[in-house]
């Protein structure tokens, strides 16, 4: 794999990896003030339900979600949640869920327990890994640059003393 080639993976995976980081940040600010300020009440599972994603390669993934209503106050809001495959297989439809919600937005809410199917620390995990490949990638890059370098330096060398 040439030089160019290289920088250019290096960079997409840096990039890549800015998404995920990024993301975890944010979560984990959500997280961390649902933790101290959120609100506990019940809600009941309206919707459970599966999303498939088919690639251009004709492979597939699952999504599972639960669309959950809850009251924040004088009034129902409905929203829906992605949780884990042993969440949507054991909270069927009219199941009862704990929601936690801020009270300044009753929108940002999760679900509480490990019914969510993302969390601040997976997306954290993905972005490092990324970000660790990108290295990767760009420090074989500079090997590989360095040592074509010394080859081209050795054949130069020799054809010198030939030419002596």
């Amino acid at each position: 794999m040439r030089k160019p080639q290289l920088i250019a993976i290096a960079i997409f995976l840096a990039i890549g990896g800015l998404l995920p980081l990024v993301g975890s940040v944010s979560q984990h600010k959500t997280e961390d003030i649902l933790a101290s300020r959120g609100v506990h009440v019940h809600g009941i599972v309206q919707v459970a339900g599966i999303e498939t994603d088919t690639d251009s390669d004709g492979s597939s993934s699952r999504s599972y979600y639960l669309e959950v209503s809850y009251h924040p106050s004088n009034y129902t809001t409905r929203q829906k949640f992605y949780v884990t495959r042993s969440a949507y297989e054991s909270h069927p439809f009219h199941s009862v869920v704990e929601v936690i919600f801020d009270p300044v937005d009753p929108r940002v809410a999760i679900l509480g327990g490990d019914l969510n199917n993302s969390t601040s620390t997976k997306s954290l995990i993905i972005g490092l890994a990324l970000w660790a490949a990108s290295i990767a990638a760009g420090i074989w890059a500079l090997l590989m640059h360095r040592s074509e370098a010394v080859f081209e330096l050795d054949e130069a060398v020799a054809r010198a003393k030939r030419g002596q």
